[in-house]
């Protein structure tokens, strides 16, 4: 619980630090990037990727739609808040 407190202030000290430079919507895609790298890494370090090619199996594939139906609105740039 501590390593995820530490880990979610850096996160939002970064954030702040970047927030007066870059738009919203970079910020949130360089995060995601950067968490994908360090999930990815940490699959590695577990060694689960060669279980990788199982989700994309035929079963997978068909119930992920019923699971988590695409929304429109995930893709609408966000409001700027900025003056």
């Amino acid at each position: 619980m501590v390593i995820a407190m530490f880990c979610f202030v850096i996160n939002d000290t970064c954030v702040k630090i970047v927030d007066a430079s870059l738009p919203v919507g970079e910020i949130v895609l360089i995060r995601g990037e950067f968490t994908a790298v360090l999930i990815a890494g940490l699959c590695a370090r577990w060694r689960v990727l060669p279980a990788l090619p199982q989700v994309a199996s035929q079963p997978v594939i068909l119930r992920a739609p019923r699971c988590a139906p695409p929304k429109a609105t995930n893709f609408w740039p966000m409001p700027s808040t900025k003056p």
